[in-house]
């Protein structure tokens, strides 16, 4: 992307065969990354060997007017260092930004700082969104019976629950099985309304509303048939 508003792009990274992006230049040292750049981003792990990476040392080496973002842990950045550079009238960094850092620290009270949450989707709005949508899915499912963003089941639906409720049955996907459990309603005198299955990593989920009224037999002889894992009965 920076490659694309016409930056030149140098990179810096001790283990000589990691890949980077095709048109980016690899530099010998940290050193002549940071001599060189307008803007340095940070993209490492945390560890006792980054710890304090950039500090007032590296920052001197930079031209003034340098961008600094760390986007990687806090602790790389000596975020005290920074502070003290951009409270100098002399300094040689233009602006910090970070998705890591406290929002609290003083580093932050510079008109030239910016923090970030470090995961986009931490944002005010979009936790309340999640919130909200999390509360849907959950009256979903007790409402209808839908299964939606389930954790190890698939996305199901009937459309609505059947006249008399519904069975969702979590089960293995073996051949065969469908067909047992058509077999078992048929036998019993149940006549199937809505019938829905779907497949996931071996197993598979499938919601089966009755015309007919079922009680606590029919989900017991169910959830004793081979392959059956779980039958989890919704009614009216």
């Amino acid at each position: 992307r920076a490659m694309s508003l016409g930056m030149e792009v140098l990179v810096y990274d001790p283990r000589t065969r990691m890949p980077h992006a095709e048109g980016a230049k690899r530099v010998k040292s940290l050193e002549n990354l940071l001599g060189a750049s307008d803007f340095i981003t940070v993209h490492v792990p945390l560890s006792d060997n980054t710890r304090d990476l950039i500090g007032m040392r590296q920052i001197m080496m930079m031209k003034p007017g340098t961008f600094l973002l760390n986007l990687a842990r806090a602790g790389i950045v000596d975020v005290s260092a920074v502070d003290a550079d951009l409270a100098n009238g002399d300094r040689h960094l233009g602006g910090y930004a970070s998705d890591v850092d406290d929002s609290d620290d003083p580093v932050f009270s510079h008109p030239n700082t910016i923090v970030m949450p470090h995961i986009g989707a931490s944002s005010q709005e979009s936790e309340a969104r999640c919130a909200l949508v999390g509360a849907d899915q959950v009256v979903s499912w007790f409402q209808d019976g839908d299964i939606v963003n389930g954790v190890n089941l698939p996305d199901l639906s009937l459309g609505g629950q059947g006249q008399n409720g519904q069975l969702t049955v979590i089960h293995k996907n073996s051949p065969g099985l469908i067909e047992a459990l058509g077999r078992y309603f048929k036998e019993r005198g149940v006549n199937i309304g809505p019938f829905r299955t779907a497949p996931q990593d071996g197993f598979a989920c499938s919601m089966i509303g009755p015309d007919d009224p079922f009680d606590e037999i029919v989900v017991a002889d169910l959830a004793s048939m081979d392959g059956v894992i779980r039958v989890i009965p919704l009614v009216h």
